[in-house]
């Protein structure tokens, strides 16, 4: 067990900083995890602004003691001032809107923290005490995923809360929020360049939405709307996190709705898709809340992430699931569907109520009457992938389909995934040879306004589909299939 600490600051709220850092690095020591750090910095940092704030008169100069103690359960942390003597009942009956400001301050610390109290001690004067315990199940549910799909679309949403689209000269504030929910683990470094994202509003690659906090103008959430470029007929839902002072208030759930039922209807897009982590169902739900339904399972896609209070049993790369809305219900599609996946591509094509029609390739030989193929190749060093989108398909495809895949496994990428134009027929004649070199169905999904076959290749792994949780049943049956796929391939 460590030993207690006191600290004594000023009563001025410059000196609170200082105390915060000195409680992180206690709480660390005890075992915490980030996010718990973070809150318990948060709170602890909120609380003693307020007590400043409330408790004493102005101008008035005294300290405060700070007490850290490492208890069975955890942490305790006991304030004690001697400002105006509290009126304790009063405390924990007000509501956040309290003139005095005590009441945001009271529920943050009954929404975070296991073990509350406030005191009027006499000539000890006011005593503010609360516990964070290490294995506290108050918020087993609670996900730190670097919000690809929040589990806060489960919350109803804060009366209080109002949306918005951000203004480019208020990217900083975007970047601050990301660095305030997640430091420097976000996996978009872009989020942390204002610049960078003041130019991808400016250029329409980038919707944001930011959620504001009743009257007093403060962003305290985000999720935006990305397209690869200004002609993409499908966006991207994503890049979205919460201060975590404030999780629990269904930002997201007005969030999304504004940015897919209002921002991307403008816009005619033909739909919008998120990505959403398997190693829970969490995620998926939230989509699913927002009928964006699974077309595609990306095993591999992502590094291993770290989840509060979920325990996963074996620890792999995170596969992802495509969620996909459709908007704008196009005329009747003609797909070339290879025979082997015609009956899954037709039970996704279903749900996701898109018309379809089964073309025929012409007959004649197997090899393309066009010279050159054309493959677009784009990588993501963070998480190690690649896309190989293939445009044209001519009598060199083979080596130029062989090369670049050898390109791409001596430079390590763990994940290659094959975009395949289902309006093309030579997609219908050349997924089995894609296959024979290792690739296996994976889904399908839009991208470069058209729909693809998507395939995938694993770079020397192993992967285990045993740990992966899905929420829907065709879910569940998507994976049966990939993992068949997969396993078939291996033979």
């Amino acid at each position: 067990m460590l030993r207690e600490i006191k600290i004594h600051i000023p009563n001025s709220v410059g000196s609170i900083s200082v105390c915060s850092t000195s409680i992180t690095e206690y709480a660390k020591l005890i075992g915490f995890r980030r996010r718990d750090l973070h809150k318990i910095s948060q709170v602890s940092e909120e609380v003693l602004k307020q007590i400043i704030k409330c408790f004493y008169l102005e101008g008035q100069v005294d300290e405060l003691i700070v007490h850290l103690e490492h208890i069975s359960e955890g942490i305790r942390i006991k304030i004690n001032d001697h400002g105006i003597p509290m009126d304790a009942d009063k405390i924990q009956t007000c509501d956040e809107n309290d003139k005095l400001g005590f009441g945001m301050v009271r529920k943050m610390l009954h929404k975070y923290m296991d073990v509350v109290s406030f005191e009027a001690k006499g000539f000890a004067g006011n005593e503010t005490t609360f516990e964070k315990h290490l294995k506290s199940k108050k918020h087993s549910i609670e996900i730190d995923e670097h919000s690809i799909i929040p589990e806060e679309l489960h919350q109803e949403t804060h009366a209080d809360i109002s949306v918005r689209l951000l203004e480019k000269e208020e990217s900083n504030s975007i970047s601050k929020l990301a660095y305030i929910a997640y430091h420097y683990s976000y996996p978009y470094e872009l989020i942390y360049i204002p610049n960078k994202i003041q130019k991808k509003i400016e250029s329409k690659h980038m919707f944001s939405a930011v959620g504001i906090l009743g009257g007093e103008e403060k962003i305290i959430s985000h999720t935006a709307l990305v397209l690869s470029d200004s002609s993409s007929k499908t966006a991207e839902i994503g890049i979205a996190f919460t201060d975590p002072m404030y999780r629990g208030y269904g930002c997201m759930q007005k969030l999304w709705t504004y940015l897919i039922e209002d921002v991307a209807a403008k816009m005619n897009l033909f739909g919008v898709f998120a990505m959403a982590v398997c190693s829970h169902p969490y995620s998926q739900k939230a989509c699913h809340k927002m009928n964006l339904l699974d077309t595609a399972l990306l095993v591999s896609r992502a590094p291993v992430l770290g989840f509060e209070s979920i325990e996963v049993e074996e620890k792999q790369r995170e596969s992802l699931m495509i969620a996909f809305r459709v908007l704008e219900q196009p005329e009747e599609l003609t797909f070339y569907l290879p025979k082997q996946h015609k009956k899954m591509i037709l039970a996704i094509s279903k749900q996701l109520g898109l018309s379809i029609s089964i073309g025929k390739h012409p007959l004649f030989s197997f090899n393309s009457n066009h010279t050159y193929s054309n493959i677009e190749i784009s990588s993501d060093e963070v998480f190690k992938v690649s896309n190989m989108v293939v445009n044209h398909i001519g009598r060199d495809i083979k080596q130029v389909f062989e090369d670049n895949v050898q390109k791409l496994k001596t430079a390590r990428y763990e994940s290659i995934y094959l975009f395949l134009d289902l309006a093309d027929y030579h997609t219908e004649k050349y997924t089995s040879y894609f296959e024979s070199k290792g690739f296996f169905f994976a889904g399908i999904m839009h991208k470069e306004n058209r729909m693809n076959l998507v395939l995938q290749y694993l770079n020397n792994q192993d992967y285990h589909f045993g740990s992966l949780q899905m929420a829907s049943d065709f879910g569940e049956d998507l994976v049966k299939y990939v993992e068949a796929e997969y396993l078939k391939n291996r033979i």
